[in-house]
């Protein structure tokens, strides 16, 4: 009789632990900073109050290390054949480096494989005002930025449109479209950027990045730098282990795509390096090298995404059919919103820090014919 009490008691036990797993708040059940895995990566000034110190990530190799095991968990491919950079490609972090990571890569890989270690000129495939800004700085010969968004090219000339030389070109086209670009000028560049190009495609070109590096290939004298992010493993992908700020990344993420879907708009559709490798030497380039960077991503990046589904959920948009459907809905996509901006304030791993989530890529080229 001594066994029947442990024996009723026992189930009843697991059945409230998984209640309580399931349905508490995850800001309840988040581990304190000082107790958590990232206790000895935060800078101890930020936990007393003095959030003054500048610490990051980078400064000591167990937290580099911690970092890229944390972002490799998040992909879908193991990362094993490729060189897994110490930098960290940084998502306005709290503390960022004084380079860009990816930028920095590309340059010095540039220099290094030229003679004089000029930069000459420049095409940028797909801009923003990151890599515009960027190649601004780098004072090249001549330079031709293209994008197919027409807010993007009228934000770019405001902002650049003083700064350019008589031979530098800010062009409104898309590569997909026949005839969109023949008012370049240009026909060949020493340096060929494809930042983030293959993703944003998809809301301009969908089911067309395969065709992408065919499209430029005449334009390309030297180098093409194509720089990419690994898409986000999901749970049907298989079992992830991701910590409680993987899982707030996580959520965040999916539900800035859902809200994209709902309001009838493409988001962008990520590849994983391999894919664009193997399109890269059917098209007859020759791979020089590639590199990964883990991703950090800082609470305005992060919040940035969260306003993206404000943006295209419930600013006048009709997520269903039904009106009234639509409207509720839209209260419970605000109600989720609300909920990830009170855990992303309360998250001191990424305010302090940074979360590692996900990996960038870039590969260096050049086309077999030269």
């Amino acid at each position: 009789q001594k066994w029947v009490l442990p024996a009723i008691l026992l189930p009843l036990i697991l059945l409230l632990a998984d209640v309580a797993y399931r349905y508490i708040p995850r800001s309840s059940i988040r581990d304190p900073p000082t107790s958590g895995k990232w206790k000895h990566c935060i800078p101890s000034g930020f936990i007393s109050g003095n959030q003054t110190s500048e610490q990051s990530l980078n400064q000591t190799m167990t937290c580099v290390n911690k970092c890229k095991r944390f972002a490799l968990k998040t992909v879908v491919y193991p990362k094993d054949n490729f060189t897994i950079s110490d930098q960290f490609s940084c998502h306005n972090c709290p503390r960022p480096p004084a380079d860009d990571a990816i930028f920095s890569f590309i340059e010095h890989h540039f220099r290094k494989s030229n003679e004089d270690g000029e930069i000459g000129s420049i095409l940028d495939v797909g801009t923003g005002a990151s890599s515009l800004e960027w190649i601004h700085e780098l004072n090249a010969t001549q330079w031709t930025a293209i994008t197919a968004a027409s807010s993007m090219h009228s934000s770019m000339m405001s902002k650049f449109g003083a700064k350019m030389r008589p031979n530098d070109e800010l062009l409104l086209g898309n590569w997909m479209v026949d005839g969109s670009l023949a008012q370049m000028k240009a026909t060949s560049f020493d340096l060929v950027l494809v930042d983030y190009v293959i993703g944003a495609m998809e809301p301009f070109s969908p089911f067309a990045q395969d065709q992408l590096a065919s499209r430029i290939s005449r334009y390309v004298k030297d180098k093409v730098y194509f720089v990419g992010q690994e898409p986000y493993r999901l749970p049907s992908d298989g079992s992830m282990h991701l910590d409680d700020t993987g899982q707030l990344l996580l959520d965040i993420f999916k539900l800035r795509d859902v809200c994209q879907l709902l309001a009838g708009t493409r988001f962008y559709r990520e590849f994983p390096v391999e894919w664009a490798i193997r399109n890269l030497e059917k098209a007859g380039y020759r791979i020089d090298e590639v590199r990964m960077f883990p991703i950090v991503w800082g609470p305005s990046a992060l919040s940035k995404q969260i306003h993206l589904c404000d943006q295209y959920a419930y600013e006048g948009s009709h997520l269903t059919y039904d009106a009234s459907d639509s409207r509720r809905f839209s209260k419970e996509l605000k109600h989720q919103t609300t909920q990830l901006r009170k855990y992303l304030a309360s998250s001191e791993v990424v305010g302090s820090i940074g979360a590692c989530f996900g990996m960038e890529w870039v590969i260096a080229a050049s086309h077999s014919m030269h």
